[in-house]
């Protein structure tokens, strides 16, 4: 090949490796754009995660707490109901018994106090001197009467001071349930409130999450314009090597020319420093640099 083909085709490879030469370069000035941009997104994701993570671990105590809280308002709940219960079973006692006092009250017919007034009225009247005996057997009859109203009337007196003991038993256990409810009260808006800022916070993290999301789609997309940009990059740098391994025998062959050209200049200049050592009988020292480079001085003459 000519040389002047020759230099227009290793100038045309040089321009077509010159020119995947700046695509490459501009491949990597918007990769690295996207890497700064990866760089952000990767850290507003990881920075949102972080987070979520200490929100989690902050809603997971409070869901502990309120757990812990309504295990404490179960026991006091079930307190309440033993409580209740017994209050009930006290009750129905005491209305059984009130039902046995009536009953035996309304046979007594009064008191215990105003019957032992009548009974020692009629012993009074018994033991009195020029009694008839009808009267005697009469009066007699009445007070064993009224000992048996007076029995009833003990009884009726012992059954209502078990109930009195029974009611204030229930004053007792009533007052107790007063002091539960509000420590069930208490309880229970703590654990409200623990529930509720659980569910606050899963909300919010629900949210963070969604952002987290767009952050991660968004750092994807990145990757997904990046990795053809490499992958480009590589086939680029394959068709350079490949355009180098065409332009390699061209550069070969036009070194090959330039040094068969130069050899002929020198030989033609080392001719004519030749000539002027003969003629002139002395040279210049380029020209005595020839004549040595080419080994044709002849100091013979």
């Amino acid at each position: 090949m000519r040389e002047k083909a020759l230099k227009k085709k290793i100038n045309e490879l040089r321009r077509e490796i010159e020119q995947r030469d700046g695509k490459i370069k501009a491949m990597y000035r918007t990769i690295d754009v996207h890497k700064k941009d990866i760089a952000e997104l990767k850290g507003n994701r990881d920075q949102i995660n972080v987070r979520i993570k200490t929100m989690l671990e902050e809603a997971k105590n409070a869901i502990d707490e309120r757990d812990k809280l309504n295990k404490k308002v179960s026991k006091l709940k079930e307190k309440k109901k033993t409580v209740i219960n017994e209050v009930k079973n006290i009750s129905r006692n005491i209305k059984d018994k009130k039902i046995s006092r009536d009953e035996l009250n309304k046979a007594a017919r009064g008191t215990n106090e105003s019957l032992q007034e009548i009974i020692e009225k009629k012993l009074t009247a018994l033991l009195k001197e020029n009694t008839p005996l009808e009267d005697e057997v009469d009066l007699f009859n009445k007070i064993i009467e009224i000992d048996e109203r007076i029995e009833k009337a003990e009884k009726a007196d012992l059954i209502h001071k078990d109930m009195s003991k029974e009611y204030k038993d229930i004053k007792k256990l009533n007052t107790d349930i007063d002091e539960i409810y509000p420590k069930i009260q208490s309880l229970a808006q703590k654990s409200q409130e623990n529930h509720e800022k659980a569910m606050q916070i899963y909300k919010e993290v629900d949210i963070l999450r969604k952002e987290a999301n767009r952050y991660h789609k968004e750092l994807m997309e990145k990757y997904g314009l990046m990795n053809p940009l490499r992958d480009d990059i590589s086939k680029l740098r394959q068709e350079i090597d490949s355009i180098r391994e065409e332009l390699a025998p061209f550069n070969e062959e036009l070194k090959k020319i330039k040094l068969d050209r130069r050899e002929l200049r020198n030989e033609k200049d080392a001719l004519e420093a030749s000539k002027k050592l003969k003629t002139r009988g002395r040279i210049s020292m380029d020209d005595l640099r020839i004549l040595l480079e080419k080994n044709k001085l002849d100091i013979s003459d």
